[in-house]
């Protein structure tokens, strides 16, 4: 049985944020102004859904309005789902900026012991 590295966040209704979806070629970056409807994250990976259409494989710099004004996310593309109008993406968390790290590692630890970090 496959069992997950990471605690996932999941929100019951998507949870719509700003975003800056940049997209990795050759040392350049393409970057697109979006809202994300996020359905969970963790400190490893997340699923969002947008109208940014990426490839499987393609790396992406995200900067999202999360826990705070900008959190900065490095990551690569694993899957993709498409509907008429918008794509689901499953992304795998190559870095992140300190913030979210902190905040994603507080919560997997609470999880796993139940007990607050402060």
């Amino acid at each position: 049985m496959y069992t997950r590295k990471h605690e996932r966040l999941h929100f019951d209704k998507p949870t719509t944020v700003p975003a800056t979806i940049g997209t990795v070629y050759n040392n350049v970056i393409n970057q697109q102004k979006a809202s994300v409807s996020l359905r969970n994250i963790s400190l490893s990976g997340m699923c969002f859904t947008s109208d940014i259409d990426v490839s499987v494989g393609d790396l992406l710099l995200l900067e999202l309005n999360l826990f705070t004004n900008v959190n900065l996310i490095y990551a690569e593309v694993r899957w993709k789902k498409s509907t008429k109008d918008s794509f689901t993406y499953g992304i795998k968390i190559v870095t992140s900026d300190l913030n979210y790290f902190k905040y994603m590692d507080s919560f997997e630890q609470y999880k796993n012991t139940k007990v607050a970090v402060v």
